[in-house]
Parts: C-alpha cells; structure tokens; sequence
C-alpha cells in the first residue's frame, strides 16, 4: 500500500443483482465518477483488503476491546421472518435496539449457558462478542453482514456436519423470542429478537500482513487485526473533515487507511432502495468534501477501493486528463454474474 489516504468503500460498487443495472441511471454520485474519471488503476489495496476481512476475527475484535485473550466469536442478534415455507433474515440495524436492550439480553443469555461456560460482551447493540468452550466444534460461517434478507436454512452449515450447533442456535432463537425484552419490544411495536448469528472463530494470523501506519475503522475485529500487526489502529471519525485534518496532522508521507462501514447488501427492491441512499450520502459526506481538499491541495493523493479488483488511485493532476471520459455509475459497479 503507498503512502497517502486511502478510503475503503466495502459494498459501494456492488455486487449488484444483473437487473439493477438500468436502474443505475437515477443514482447521483457527481464526486466519485468525477475523481474516477482520470484516476489511475491498481489492484493492490483490492487484494490487501480481502486479506484484512478474511483475517479480522473474534478474537482480534477482543483484543481491540481489552478483553483477556480465549476463544471469542463474534455474534449479532438478528429476526428471523416467516416468508411462505422458510425464514428470512433481518439483519441488526433493521431491530434498532437499545443497549440497555441488548446488555438485558446478555445476561439472559449468559444465564441460560452458565453450565457451559459461556460469556458475551457488548460492543455495540449490534455487535457483541461470545466467548465459547475450547472444545467447542465451531463451524466457518459468513459475518452477517453477507447472510442479510437471505433464507436462514441457506446459510447455515449442513445438518449432517453441524447439528450440534444448529441445535444450539435453535436453543437461542426460543430463549430470545420468548424473552422479556423481545415482549416488551412486540408491547411498543417493534419487532422481536428472534435468533443470533454466530460467526468469526479462528486464530488470530498476522503472519506476512501488511498494515498501513494509521487505520480508522469502526469494525472492531479490523482494529484489533491492525493493533496485533503493529498499525495504529482508531475509531473512524464521523466526518470527512475530522479526516482530513487527522491525515494532515500526522507525519508526512505516512499510508492512512480509513474503511467506511459496509453498504446494504442488494437481494430485493428494499435493499437497492437502501443501497441507493447510502451511496448517494457517501458521495456527498465524503468523496465531496475529499474531493474538494485535492483540488486545493489539501491532500496529496487519495485511494479509492470499493471492491477486490481494482483501486483507483486520484491526484490533483487527474483534472488534465480532459480527454477521459466520465464513467457511468454501471460502468464501475460489479454485478452478480462478475463476482464480488
């Protein structure tokens, strides 16, 4: 990774079902095609970023936040819907709890595993952290991030390897719903808790990582991961304009990443709609306001990767290069058949 800032996009740029692309023209995004436009390309932090996901874990989220090294996973509390002869997944954000809420549901749930030895800590309403047993059989789940309004039975291991831990994460489901908060929450019409996902066992593995001199991130497992690999590992800030002036405050020539939360996923018309929103407010919240500051030579360079195959990487100079031609939004987002 060079020196300079780089911006994380995860999810910005699809993948995005084959059918939205048509839709793509509605979308307003004037300073990302504008600083693509005569950027130059490289795949380099595309493939350094999968890297960083694919090892962030429990138990670097646990480290991040303190807590004594064991086997941690992460976990999310999560609705499951009823649709015709399955369920389907809601993801976190979409049940808006409380974290007097969500710490209430801990201790149920805390109450209800003390024979096993099982503990959780909150990190956030929507992000917590299970420690399990040593000996426990864990199996390789996706974050749920990738399992939102998909069907339940898809995304969960084959009975055949994991029922045991089907079986348990039945055991949650019926502890959540009938618990007091998810009562209380369907009393003020909202919905119920109705299960927890479970993902992110693994070892902790910086071997042969390469890890920027600052990163900024709200992920706490990404922090954590930077941390162990001797980065300078912070929360993301909530402006653009923090940012930058954290960027110009630090040594020059330093490599700065900051990775932006994750976009909705698309699977239906709901999640376009949100898709939609989201990008349109990144553009204005953030790639404007970058976008100004390289133009005034508030920064030197800045990093743009949305997605594994390619980050674009923009200049002040990029303005000279009148003779490219400004990029459609399709022109730049992956699609279903193309692969994330």
């Amino acid at each position: 990774i060079g020196p300079g800032l780089h911006l994380c996009l995860p999810g910005a740029l699809g993948p995005l079902p084959a059918a939205a692309a048509p839709l793509l023209t509605g979308v307003a995004v004037p300073a990302l095609t504008r600083l693509v436009a005569g950027a130059g390309r490289t795949p380099v932090v595309g493939e350094w970023l999968e890297t960083v996901r694919r090892r962030a874990n429990g138990r670097t989220a646990a480290h991040a936040a303190g807590l004594e090294p064991g086997r941690w996973c992460l976990a999310a509390p999560v609705q499951l819907i009823p649709d015709r002869d399955t369920l389907v997944v809601r993801g976190p954000e979409a049940l808006g709890l409380e974290r007097s809420e969500a710490e209430a549901l801990a201790a149920g749930l805390e109450a209800f595993e003390a024979d096993r030895g099982v503990s959780v800590t909150i990190l956030s309403p929507e992000r917590w952290l299970l420690r399990v047993p040593d000996h426990w059989q864990v199996p390789e789940l996706p974050p749920v991030e990738a399992i939102v309004d998909r069907r339940y039975g898809d995304v969960l291991p084959p009975r055949r390897q994991a029922a045991d831990w089907i079986a348990w994460l039945n055991g949650l489901q019926m502890l959540l719903w009938s618990s007091p908060v998810s009562v209380a929450r369907e009393a003020s019409g909202l919905p119920r808790v109705s299960g927890l996902w479970v993902w992110g066992d693994g070892a902790v593995d910086i071997a042969g990582l390469s890890m920027p001199d600052r990163l900024y991130s709200d992920d706490p497992s990404v922090r954590g991961l930077a941390s162990l690999a001797g980065a300078g590992a912070q929360p993301l800030m909530a402006t653009a304009g923090e940012l930058l002036t954290a960027v110009a405050a630090g040594p020059h020539g330093q490599t700065v990443v900051a990775m932006l939360s994750p976009l909705p996923a698309v699977r239906d018309p709901g999640g376009f709609t949100a898709w939609t929103l989201a990008l349109e407010a990144l553009d204005r919240d953030w790639l404007q306001p970058l976008a100004v500051a390289l133009q005034r030579r508030g920064l030197p360079s800045l990093g743009l990767q949305a997605h594994a195959r390619r980050e674009w990487r923009c200049r002040r100079s990029d303005r000279l290069r009148v003779w490219r031609r400004r990029p459609s939004l399709a022109d730049l987002c992956l699609f279903d058949a193309e692969g994330a």
